[in-house]
């Protein structure tokens, strides 16, 4: 016990520096005569600890003073040696050198190689030769001024104070104290262009947010990959900014995935958010924040995930999908050769088009028949092969009505993003389209 609180106060005192025998003996639940015993034998055994009396006086060591290799054992030596590897293998953060000096003292390593970590991406280099430059700024205390990409696609100018380069979720990130907005922000480096290492040198603010510890916590709950990592705007503060926490909206997915999705799955989300139903289908329940990269995280997952909740989200992607099926209905050529012209209330009119060519739908009203209990009976109680439920009931069509009174009374039922943004866009889209369903091609119009 003795020798171990003594090797504890030495480590104290080298990480730490000078303190008070009242500390270190309240510090190692002993008291301070047996802290000032302790002393004496740490000097007796040649470790350079000096005391001095008065303000600011207290237990410390000489200048220069470190510990020898023999304080590590082999397996630490061979970790450390195996951490300071990788990292310079990932980014130059100026361990070259370092781990040279280290090889050299502690001998050859007495394992094989065992790990190995890559945080560089697949593709450009363009981060790697950021971060170098942001590590010297930061070293150095110069300011930088760069171009920041914001999520909406627009760029703004910043001049910033750097302090400490982040990664977390796949992606390096940069902390520094933004001058534009007068507040600590943090930075995407594959959002950053035209970086500029300033000559004027800046002192290290020392008032850091109250929740500074919190903003890079040790581990997410729950942890997404991060995947993504989220980002941050070009106008957000940044106070927790990859945390999730209670507060977060709670996040009610069904996945009916393939072999693929299911690992996807498993990466996203802890094992306790996720359920495994009779029929294959996998229900994840979690709380994440609504960030863009939420959004765009899911769409990946293309017809393979329904969103239970929250609704705001179940909405914006469904009317997303139909966005994207509106850009996939025009040919190639057409498209491009249309441009010029192509106006917001033409896709929507494709997508019914598309819609009525590629799946099967009803042809009085235009509802999809997606399943056998869609469709409408015949008088001798057989399936209808043209109409739906609706609209057709033995043999015979439920309501005597024109066209554009089925329009009218189907505009409720297809506007508010669902798929169509409104009733205007709601109503040309069906004045073009149903002149060409079976129960309207040959009626002559009013």
């Amino acid at each position: 016990m003795k020798i171990n609180r003594q090797l504890g106060i030495l480590l104290h005192l080298l990480t730490y520096g000078r303190t008070t025998a009242q500390e270190l003996a309240g510090k190692f639940e002993v008291s301070p005569r047996t802290i000032r015993r302790d002393m004496e034998d740490l000097s007796l055994a040649g470790i350079p600890i000096f005391t001095s009396q008065g303000a600011g006086g207290g237990i410390g060591l000489m200048e220069g003073y470190a510990l020898s290799r023999i304080y590590l054992s082999e397996e630490e030596r061979g970790l450390l040696l195996t951490l300071l590897s990788n990292l310079s293998h990932s980014q130059d953060i100026g361990t070259a050198g370092i781990l040279t000096k280290l090889s050299a003292l502690f001998g050859p390593s007495p394992r094989e190689e065992w790990l190995r970590v890559d945080l560089g991406g697949w593709g450009s280099r363009r981060t790697s030769q950021i971060f170098v430059e942001l590590r010297d700024a930061i070293w150095q205390r110069r300011l930088i001024r760069f171009d920041y990409y914001g999520m909406d696609g627009s760029t703004e100018g910043r001049l910033v104070e750097p302090m400490i380069l982040l990664y977390r979720g796949s992606s390096w990130y940069l902390w520094g104290w933004c001058h534009e907005r007068g507040d600590y922000r943090l930075f995407r480096l594959s959002r950053m262009a035209s970086l500029e290492v300033q000559k004027e040198i800046f002192d290290r603010r020392k008032d850091k947010p109250d929740d500074f510890p919190n903003v890079f916590p040790p581990a997410m709950t729950p942890a997404p990959a991060a995947a993504t990592t989220p980002n941050t705007t070009a106008s957000q503060p940044v106070t927790n900014p990859l945390r999730y926490d209670s507060g977060a909206p709670s996040l009610h997915l069904l996945f009916h995935p393939s072999t693929s999705t299911r690992s996807r799955i498993w990466d996203l989300f802890d094992p306790e958010e996720i359920s495994t139903l009779p029929g294959g289908e996998v229900e994840v329940k979690s709380s994440w924040p609504l960030g863009e990269w939420v959004f765009s995280t899911l769409l990946t997952f293309g017809s393979e995930l329904v969103v239970i909740s929250p609704e705001s989200l179940r909405e914006r992607i469904k009317t997303e999908a139909v966005k994207i099926f509106s850009r996939y209905a025009e040919e190639p050529d057409r498209l491009l050769s249309s441009m010029d012209v192509y106006t917001k209330d033409i896709p929507m009119r494709r997508v019914n088009e598309k819609m009525s060519q590629e799946m099967k739908v009803c042809q009085s009203c235009g509802m999809p028949l997606t399943k056998p209990e869609d469709h409408g009976k015949n008088a001798d109680g057989s399936v209808n092969g043209d109409y739906c439920h609706y609209c057709w009931s033995e043999g015979a069509f439920t309501t005597e009505e024109t066209m554009e009174q089925m329009i009218e009374s189907c505009i409720p039922h297809v506007s508010n993003n669902n798929p169509f943004p409104n009733a205007e866009s709601a109503r040309a889209a069906m004045k073009e389209q149903f002149p060409k369903l079976k129960r309207w091609a040959n009626v002559k119009q009013a």
